[in-house]
């Protein structure tokens, strides 16, 4: 149960954005990296357990960005989708012009989900939205084109969620130097459904329905960015993002004290009520009445995305959900993009956590739980979940961008050192 935080209250930052990967460990994923050609210029990591190659997550270079959880449904099986949900964050990362809005996106995705065009445009759009919500499992996505607002911010970012789509959500950008005034006005006169606070979060419900991990990970976020400002000596850009990273590794994970309970009292319910409550998922046995179902990986496919039509025109990636269904090619890290990071700095210990060797990083003492060290014996491949990926996005007043992803298990789930397999990238935002 993957959570996302975002904050746009730090002096020095227009927009942070901090990600959590919860998935089965062995499923196959690959590091972030900027796509193969005719999409170089979006940066993420991708699911190469499914042909479409979708993401969870990913900004371009022209400062569009996508989140996207998961919303819980009743069992694994009710969440298998049709259409991929990773293909719908393909789509607006990809989407043609560069500026084009969200709203008029997911106008664009719904209607292109019916044959025919025998409708009007408005019953299209209202038609479209019914097969999205059926098509496509449980979402909500967080998107938007990340820019300057003039007055020291940045223009709000829409949420979009196929389990509630006729309400128009944005999510409040605080003004630099101005406390409690919005952008949201200029953006939309309807009225906005979400308070403005220092921090926001998002898991698998709906993100006015938070489960107790998103408050947690809300307030301790919006602590972090107070301390980072209050210091007596600044934090270096290093020192906060592990401090950030230190946010992402909180773990609260209710884990059953006794291999008794775990057999009596740990069924797939139990877990998934336990996967609402801890901001980092430390890596665990699910539940065998509950198997995920196995995808097997495509080793070598075609990004068809870049096709030109029988008249030479580019095809817009934003449309129909059939086109973005189609296999994308295999993205594989390079070592230009790969690296340990031995040289950030340690940081100063917070109240609510610190970061160590190790990728959890309780509050307080807790109860003793499963040794990240070691790989999970005698489980089978599929059964293990836990936090695979963290990701920080950091995107200051003139638009520059560091990108930071941290896999913290190899392909056999094995643990892997802090910063063994960081990926950092930074660029500057075109049309800041």
């Amino acid at each position: 149960m993957c959570i996302l935080l975002l904050s746009t209250a730090h002096p020095k930052y227009a927009l942070i954005v901090l990600s959590n990967r919860d998935e089965y460990l062995h499923r196959a994923t690959s590091r972030a990296t900027f796509w193969p050609p005719p999409h170089t210029h979006i940066l993420s990591g991708r699911d190469l357990a499914r042909p479409e190659r979708g993401t969870w997550l990913g900004i371009t270079r022209q400062g569009r960005l996508a989140i996207l959880t998961n919303f819980r449904e009743s069992s694994s099986s009710a969440a298998i989708s049709q259409t991929s949900r990773g293909a719908m964050v393909n789509a607006f990362l990809a989407a043609k012009p560069h500026d084009l809005d969200p709203e008029e996106w997911i106008d664009e995705v719904a209607r292109s989900l019916l044959d025919g065009d025998d409708k009007d445009l408005e019953s299209r759009v209202q038609e479209g939205r019914k097969e999205l919500e059926t098509k496509v499992g449980g979402f909500s996505l967080v998107c938007g084109i990340v820019r300057g607002d003039g007055k020291g911010g940045v223009r709000p970012l829409r949420v979009i969620s196929n389990r509630d789509l006729n309400r128009r959500i944005f999510i409040p950008t605080t003004s630099s130097g101005t406390e409690g005034s919005t952008a949201c006005e200029a953006y939309s006169k309807e009225t906005n459904d979400l308070k403005d606070k220092p921090a926001y979060g998002l898991s698998n419900s709906l993100i006015d329905e938070p489960w107790p991990k998103v408050t947690i990970g809300e307030q301790l976020l919006a602590e972090t960015i107070k301390a980072s400002d209050g210091v007596e000596q600044e934090w270096s850009q290093d020192e906060l993002l592990e401090h950030l990273f230190a946010v992402l590794s909180h773990d609260t994970f209710p884990m059953p004290e006794s291999e008794e309970d775990k057999r009596e009292k740990w069924g797939y319910k139990e877990q998934l009520e336990a996967l609402r409550h801890s901001v980092f998922i430390p890596p665990f046995e699910t539940a065998t009445s509950e198997k995920p179902v196995e995808e097997t990986p495509i080793s070598t496919v075609s990004d068809k995305q870049g096709e030109q039509d029988s008249e030479g025109k580019q095809r817009s990636s934003s449309i129909a959900l059939a086109q973005l269904n189609q296999p994308l090619q295999t993205v594989q890290p390079t070592s230009s993009n790969v690296s340990t990071h031995g040289s950030i700095a340690s940081s100063p210990t917070l109240v609510h956590s610190s970061p160590s060797e190790t990728h959890s990083s309780p509050a307080t003492p807790q109860k003793e739980k499963p040794s990240m060290n070691q790989a999970m014996p005698g489980t089978e491949k599929s059964t293990v979940y836990g936090t695979q990926k963290q990701t920080v996005i950091l995107i200051d007043h003139d638009g520059h961008v560091t990108y930071v992803e941290r896999t913290l298990f190899d392909e056999d789930a094995k643990p892997l050192a802090k910063g063994e397999a960081d990926v950092r990238e930074e660029f500057d935002i075109e049309g800041w």
